[in-house]
C-alpha cells in the first residue's frame, strides 16, 4: 500500500522537523563567531544523503557476506552453529551498524575541517551530520510505520525523536569534537588523536542498539528497561554536548561577527 499525499508529507515533517529544530538549538548556543547556517546545512544534507546512502549499500553487502547461505566466510565463520534470527538482528545492530554508520558519518567531518578553527565546531557541524542521517533514517521507518498504522506512526515518531535522533547527533559530534582537538593538538604539541573518538561513537551506538532490541533476547519484560536506558543514553550525551559547546565558547575571544555567521 502507498501513501497518499497527505501520508507522505506528515512522514516528511515528522522526520525532519525535529533534526532540524535540534539543529539549531545547538548551533545558536555559540555566541562567537556562529558557524553560517549555508555550511551547517551542507553537512546536514551529507548526514542525510551520502552517508545513508552507502551505509544501506555497505551493510547490505556485509549481511550478504556474514549471513548468506552461499557465502564461504559465513559457512566459515557458524559452521559450529549458525545464530538465529534474533541473534543475527542483535549482531546487526551491535556490531555492523555501529561500525558501517559511524565510520561513514565520521568522513562528513573531514570535509568540513576548513571550518574547525574552534573546539566546539568539531561538535556542532558532527551534530548536523548525524542530525541528517538520522532524518533520512527517520524517513525510512516512519514510511514503515505509518503503512501499520496512525498510532504506530505517531508512538514512532515520538519514541524517534526522543532516542536515535538524538543518538546519531551525539556519536558524531563525539567525532566532530576529537577530530576538531586533533587539529588543534597538531599545533600545541598535544598528543590526541580524532580516531580514539570515533571508537567512543562506535561503542555509544552499539550500546544504545543493544539496549534497544534487548526484549528481543531476554523477552517482553526487558522491552521497557532497555528503551529507557537507550533514552537516557542518548539524551544525556546530547545534552552534554551542547553543555560542552557552551563551555568551549565561553573561552572564546569574540572578534566582530562577519556577516556571513550572522
Amino acid at each position: 500500500m502507498a501513501l497518499d499525499i497527505i501520508g507522505i508529507v506528515a512522514v516528511v515533517v515528522a522526520a525532519t522537523l525535529p533534526p532540524i529544530l535540534y539543529l539549531i538549538w545547538v548551533r545558536d548556543l555559540e555566541v562567537c563567531q556562529r558557524e553560517p547556517y549555508r555550511i551547517v546545512a551542507r553537512a546536514f544534507i551529507y548526514g542525510a544523503t551520502y552517508t545513508v546512502a552507502f551505509a544501506i549499500i555497505i551493510e547490505t553487502i556485509v549481511v550478504l557476506i556474514f549471513f548468506s547461505g552461499d557465502s564461504p566466510f559465513a559457512s566459515l565463520l557458524w559452521f559450529f552453529q549458525d545464530l538465529s534470527p534474533e541473534w543475527r538482528l542483535v549482531f546487526l545492530v551491535t556490531v555492523i551498524a555501529p561500525i558501517v554508520e559511524e565510520t561513514l558519518k565520521a568522513t562528513g567531518i573531514f570535509l568540513v575541517r576548513d571550518y574547525l578553527g574552534e573546539v566546539e565546531n568539531g561538535i556542532i557541524y558532527g551534530v548536523a551530520i548525524g542530525l541528517g542521517f538520522a532524518a533520512t533514517e527517520n524517513v525510512l521507518y516512519l514510511t514503515d510505520a505509518l503503512l501499520v498504522g496512525v498510532e504506530v506512526f505517531i508512538a514512532t515518531a515520538i519514541a524517534r525523536a526522543l532516542s536515535s535522533t538524538l543518538l546519531h547527533a551525539s556519536a558524531t559530534g563525539v567525532v566532530g569534537y576529537g577530530y576538531a582537538r586533533y587539529l588543534r593538538s597538531k599545533h600545541e604539541g598535544i598528543d590526541v588523536h580524532w580516531f580514539y573518538y570515533l571508537l567512543v561513537a562506535i561503542m555509544m551506538h552499539a550500546a544504545f542498539n543493544f539496549f534497544a532490541v534487548i526484549g528481543v533476547i531476554a523477552g517482553a519484560d526487558a522491552n521497557f528497561v532497555g528503551l529507557l536506558i537507550s533514552f537516557l543514553l542518548a539524551t544525556s550525551a546530547f545534552m552534554f554536548l551542547r553543555a560542552k559547546v557552551k563551555e568551549l565558547d565561553t573561552v572564546d575571544i569574540c572578534p566582530p561577527t562577519p556577516p556571513s555567521y550572522r
